[in-house]
């Protein structure tokens, strides 16, 4: 969609077309431009409302979102002051990918403010390319080394390049370069703001520390770390899934009877975060081969992860010492009393 003066510049064409893809994903309406200006400029005014020539502020986008029944999330993704003309600060061009990563993987469409000498800029990121090349061989940066019981972990989206958006001036489905360079690049973002729904409290940030963490956690408990036998590298990927995903997942996947069976019997709230743990062998080729989980971390994201609101954990037998790959270790939280039980669920 281009934008049209009349009723808006590229943050409302941006914000229309986020919010048809949402539209067509989750059944809601879809404001059409002037409604998004109207909806933006109800409590803030900083020139003409109509014809809006001169585009919307951060905090416009973030109450046209709000009004449209989302709940908007302002990630701010370089230092205050950074223009895009900046080379990447080490590990910086990593941790901005493992910001994006969940969202737009969940299908989330993502509303990133450019900054450029030329000027300011919305577009909406809404997908990601893949390179098969493992990040320790390559010459990508690397953010800090994360580790998990001596595992050590890398993240996903260290092989999503590029990500893709749509741009109101130049076109759908076009690539955004890593930067910097003379033109938009991804390091002239220095916001993003994805579109959560209302029950979301929890950020992918939040959710990937909090699940990391207590996957440590339960590691160090003697009776788990003696059954588990970790690989050396192991890769984590965060999404958010609607519970109708989860279980069809589930019931389409390769895992055995029993454990099926639970995931279709538990409880879940309508939105579940989940981190997936993969071999990190391989792992490149997954578009071709597929993924092999070798177990998962289900968060509810209206709880307070500081307070270990976890679903399940569910460790594949491919890694559980004396024990057949048709095996399950799940951990599971009642999330109505607390109570945590573990239990081994085999094939019948």
């Amino acid at each position: 969609m281009q934008q049209d003066n009349a009723v808006g510049a590229c943050a409302q064409a941006s914000i229309w077309m986020a919010l048809r893809t949402l539209r067509w994903k989750e059944g809601r309406s879809a404001f059409n431009p002037a409604d998004i200006t109207s909806a933006a400029t109800r409590f803030m005014v900083s020139g003409r409302t109509l014809p809006n020539r001169d585009g919307l502020r951060i905090e416009q986008i973030t109450e046209a979102i709000r009004t449209a029944g989302y709940s908007p999330h302002v990630i701010y993704l370089r230092k205050p002051g950074a223009n895009g003309k900046e080379a990447w600060e080490p590990g910086e061009y990593a941790k901005v990918c493992r910001t994006l990563y969940p969202y737009i993987e969940s299908g989330i469409p993502v509303i990133l403010a450019l900054l450029h000498p030329s000027g300011g800029h919305a577009v909406v990121a809404i997908g990601h390319g893949w390179s098969r090349q493992d990040p320790e061989q390559g010459r990508r940066p690397q953010p800090v080394r994360e580790k998990l019981a001596g595992a050590a972990l890398l993240d996903a989206s260290q092989w999503a390049h590029p990500y893709y958006i749509h741009n109101d001036n130049t076109g759908p489905y076009l690539e955004l370069p890593r930067g910097p360079g003379s033109g938009y690049t991804l390091a002239n973002a220095f916001c993003a703001i994805p579109l959560l729904s209302s029950d979301i409290l929890v950020d992918a940030d939040e959710a990937r520390t909090a699940t990391i963490s207590l996957l440590n956690d339960v590691m160090n408990i003697e009776k788990v770390r003696k059954m588990i036998d970790l690989p050396s590298r192991l890769v984590t990927r965060t999404l958010l899934l609607a519970r109708t995903k989860v279980r069809e997942q589930a019931l389409a996947s390769n895992l055995n009877t029993a454990v099926k069976r639970y995931y279709r019997t538990k409880w879940l709230p309508s939105h579940i975060w989940s981190l997936e743990l993969h071999p990190a062998h391989d792992y490149g080729n997954s578009p071709t081969i597929g993924l092999s989980s070798i177990g998962e971390v289900l968060l509810d994201p209206s709880a307070d992860p500081s307070e270990g609101h976890f679903l399940t954990i569910r460790i594949n037998g491919a890694i559980l010492k004396n024990h057949p790959e048709t095996t399950d270790l799940i951990i599971d939280r009642n999330a109505f009393d607390g109570s945590i039980t573990l239990a081994l669920h085999k094939a019948a």
